[in-house]
């Protein structure tokens, strides 16, 4: 059986250990406010090349020897269980692989990272999330895995959904491997609707059917009732962009683009929302915490992260909800958080650390995430989804999350995604008060952010 050695934030022992990356902030200010230095933590992957540790076209499979690796795991305490199961489940597959299971700093998960690679004691298997992955990513920290792929014929990118696969490209090299994911979806209590006297939401429902059964709503069940402020969460106002048919940044990647027919019919929804229909609590209003699971709301827009919250309000308190595909405008597109496993560049056991990262994404290791509904496995896979289903009394339509997933829009959440939504942060502000007009706010963000985050005009 495989030791597994619990600790937080423990250095690894210096026999797992690779030459220091230097130039690597160490804190969250640090990061969000300025690029690391360019080449700092590339150099440290540059020196496990020559070294014989970089991943070539010639890697060889792990062999069966008593390995030692480092895992590193961020999250509240039941995504741990979680991982600790999964851990444990690997360690009947690979008894001569030693798991040392570390805690990611929670809050300060890329600085945690980051100060890791700094200090020359970066975990072998990198967690990592779709928000500062890309960061890790272009100053060389995660191995390429396409020279396992090549060899490994357990692992096939076609069994995956395909945005969450080539996400994690980048300039050909596979950065990690998908995990779980979060698409956006509408969840609804079909009690708050029945009290209102409104049909629940349907797959077939618009934006004009949204709008219509959030008045009727609201007038049965009071003002804001409809659902809660969320539009300052990246990914709820960029799936309604996506959903009118608007897009975030151009097809290079490189330019902001919210100014746009489009993507005025979509913040405009938004605001009317709020501030029209009263059916969302604009900023400042007073809300409970948790108010849809906790029944101040009938609907709430948001990913597959949200089930285990909602489920555990179904258990202690009866409550119940289901979930549809967000209405549709021109397109079903939204976007979806997203976990990944990796490989640290300077990693001395690269070939054991491939073997937990495989087993994290596959159908066995994501048995367990399937049966907590912790999130969505990233693995497109029939026994999972219905393992899933069965798992979990609620939603009843579970196959929502499935169909979104096979429509999702990842790509604009690349390196610069950290800076450019802090920059919106500032600019939307105003506009979800109602203290400035939607047009004039998204030219001013569109300006704004190709400036200074962008360099163009």
């Amino acid at each position: 059986m495989t030791k597994v050695n619990i600790h937080s934030m423990a250095p690894a022992s210096s026999a797992t250990r690779a030459p220091a990356a230097r130039g690597l902030g160490a804190t969250r200010r640090h990061i969000l406010a300025a690029s690391v230095p360019a080449g700092a933590l590339a150099a440290t992957a540059l020196a496990a090349c020559g070294a014989g540790q970089q991943a070539g076209p010639q890697v060889a499979l792990y062999g069966g020897q008593q390995t030692t690796l480092v895992a590193a795991f961020a999250g509240a305490q039941e995504e741990h269980d979680v991982r600790k199961a999964q851990v444990a489940a690997f360690a009947t597959k690979r008894p001569k692989i030693s798991v040392q299971y570390e805690v990611i700093e929670n809050g300060n998960r890329f600085g945690w990272l980051t100060a890791r690679f700094a200090a020359g004691t970066p975990p072998d298997h990198v967690w990592t999330t779709i928000g500062y992955h890309q960061s890790l990513v272009g100053q060389g920290g995660l191995l390429d895995l396409n020279p396992y792929v090549k060899v490994d014929k357990e692992v096939k990118p076609e069994q995956y959904f395909k945005d969450a696969w080539s996400f994690l490209v980048a300039d050909g090299k596979l950065t990690a491997l998908p995990a779980e994911l979060g698409p956006v979806v509408l969840y609804y209590s079909p009690t708050a609707f029945e009290k209102a006297g409104v049909a629940a939401p349907t797959d077939a429902w618009t934006w004009d059917d949204w709008t219509s059964a959030g008045q009727r709503i609201v007038r049965a069940n009071g003002e804001y009732s409809g659902m809660p402020f969320t539009p300052n969460s990246h990914w709820f106002w960029s799936s309604f962009l996506l959903v009118a048919g608007g897009s975030v940044l151009d097809k290079e990647g490189k330019k902001l683009t919210l100014n746009t027919a489009e993507g005025r019919e979509a913040f405009q929804f938004l605001v009317d929302l709020a501030h029209r229909h009263r059916v969302m609590a604009p900023p400042g209003t007073q809300v409970p915490p948790n108010p849809f699971p906790a029944g101040a709301t009938a609907m709430e827009v948001s990913g597959a992260f949200t089930l285990a919250r909602n489920n555990e309000f179904g258990r202690q308190a009866g409550f119940k909800y289901d979930v549809v595909r967000l209405p549709r405008k021109k397109t079903r597109t939204t976007t979806a958080t997203m976990v990944e496993n990796g490989v640290a560049a300077p990693s001395k056991v690269p070939d054991a650390a491939w073997e937990l990262v495989k087993f994290l994404s596959s159908r066995e290791g994501l048995e367990v995430v399937a049966q907590k509904a912790f999130a969505l496995p990233a693995l497109n896979d029939a026994k999972l989804a219905e393992t899933f289903a069965k798992s979990n009394p609620q939603p009843k339509n579970v196959q929502a999350f499935f169909e979104q997933a096979k429509d999702l829009s990842l790509a604009w959440q690349g390196a610069k995604q950290q800076d450019m939504l802090r920059e919106l942060n500032e600019s939307f502000g105003p506009m979800w008060r109602g203290q400035r007009s939607v047009q004039d706010t998204l030219k001013e963000a569109d300006e704004r952010v190709n400036k200074t985050v962008f360099g163009t005009v």
